[in-house]
């Protein structure tokens, strides 16, 4: 009876002590984070590096982080899809409209005019982030933060044009990603577009296929296309950023202290690139420059006609796919 009564003990120990491992081990947090176009060392490998920092810190090491570069979890299609799936619980990617035709409207020509505006749009109370957050709700997702690339032009060889007329007279032919409605802006500006993929763009241009390319900031001109192309034009017509978002499900079964945590995390990440980006772009225009592509910023008067012209050809394309009620928010607060 004795052993009988100390074994029951030994057991009942055992008990006590895997049971309080297993309330230990239930705060314990565990979340994926994925870049699927960032490869480690990129600049936005480190900022999902700094993500992950950013969450083990102010949480004291109970949420943790597993990275996930370019390629790790397939193609970005496929990492989007595991972050709409769950299983990829936090993504810094550029928006898809795999889930929503919606997620285009970032690509609105002439949203904004500089990068004051843009701050003030992707504010935590911001337009934009009031904008951005329920169109992601819509498709099961938490929109957190921007993340902030640069204004976009045209970059072209052999000729450029800073006007809608001189576009379509000198007959120019770019690419342009497929993503509504930058094709149709392009359009609208006066210049021909041809669908070519990314990784043929360079040799598009090389063989005269196309002029040049379009939407681009000019980080993206001088680091993959300096030895080619001639000439940048700063139309600024569009705004390139990433987005930094949470599965919801995901995201609302955190307590509300790891909710702010994560959002908190994500807003200082955005706040350092929206700092980087400004800064970037400046170097990187320098940096053309110097490598002997021409910048040239067209006069007041030609944005503005651009910038009308847009505003009464692609702007009702875009309600019709977004809806009144968000576009009125545009209308409302876009200059």
């Amino acid at each position: 009876m004795r052993k009988l009564f100390g074994l029951a003990a030994m057991l009942a120990c055992f008990c006590l002590a895997f049971s309080g491992q297993s309330a230990s081990a239930a705060d314990e947090i565990r979340l994926r984070l994925s870049c699927p176009v960032a490869t480690k060392g990129s600049f936005m490998g480190d900022s999902i590096e700094l993500w992950k920092k950013l969450i083990e810190e102010k949480s004291g090491g109970r949420i943790k982080i597993s990275l996930h570069y370019s390629g790790e979890l397939g193609s970005e299609g496929e990492t989007f899809d595991q972050h709409y799936k769950g299983t990829v619980p936090l993504l810094l990617t550029y928006s898809t409209t795999r889930y929503s035709e919606k997620l285009g409207l970032l690509s609105t020509p002439y949203l904004f005019d500089d990068w004051n505006d843009v701050r003030e749009a992707f504010a935590p109370d911001g337009w934009m982030t009031e904008v951005y957050g329920k169109i992601y709700e819509e498709v099961g997702l938490k929109f957190l933060a921007p993340y902030p690339g640069g204004f976009g032009g045209v970059d072209t060889k052999g000729k450029y044009a800073t006007n809608i007329a001189s576009a379509r007279e000198q007959g120019i032919k770019v690419r342009c990603a497929a993503i509504f409605p930058l094709a149709e802006t392009m359009q609208a500006l006066g210049y021909q577009v041809i669908p070519v993929d990314w990784n043929e763009t360079y040799t598009a241009i090389q063989t005269g296929l196309v002029d040049g390319s379009s939407n681009n900031p000019i980080f993206w001109t001088y680091d993959t296309f300096r030895d080619l192309l001639e000439y940048f034009v700063d139309t600024s017509h569009t705004f390139s950023s990433a987005d930094m978002t949470m599965n919801l499900d995901a995201w609302n079964k955190l307590s509300p202290e790891d909710q702010k945590i994560i959002l908190d995390s994500a807003l200082e990440v955005a706040a350092k690139q929206f700092e980087d980006a400004e800064k970037t772009d400046l170097h990187y225009r320098q940096l053309s420059i110097d490598h002997g592509i021409k910048y040239i910023k067209p006069t007041p008067e030609e944005i503005a006609e651009m910038k009308k012209v847009c505003q009464e050809q692609i702007w009702p394309l875009v309600e019709k796919v977004v809806g009144a009620e968000l576009m009125a928010l545009v209308r409302a607060n876009s200059k």
